[in-house]
């Protein structure tokens, strides 16, 4: 008999108690395939004025005025980072 064990278990687990697992991962992922990977995202290639724009209205506002003016310069400190970042979106 085959055993797997791992470095923190006490015991060994025999491999064919694993193998009802792996038939229902493997017929999960024939149900529910992964998702194919687009070549673009619109929502990343909005200007930086857009993206300020849609960020300063709700529902991202906040009541407090305070509160909101910190929001604003993080979204300011936010899209100069994303600015900095390599690539073109």
């Amino acid at each position: 008999m085959t055993v797997i064990s791992s470095p923190g278990a006490s015991l060994c687990t025999p491999v064919a108690s694993l193998e009802p697992q792996l038939t229902r991962a493997m017929v999960a992922r024939q149900r529910f395939p992964a998702r194919s990977v687009p070549d673009d995202w619109p929502g990343t290639e909005r200007s930086r004025a857009e993206a300020a724009r849609l960020l300063s209205r709700p529902p991202y506002t906040l009541e407090n005025v305070g509160s909101e003016l910190h929001h604003k310069h993080g979204i300011v400190m936010v899209l100069d980072w994303l600015g900095d970042q390599p690539g073109q979106t």
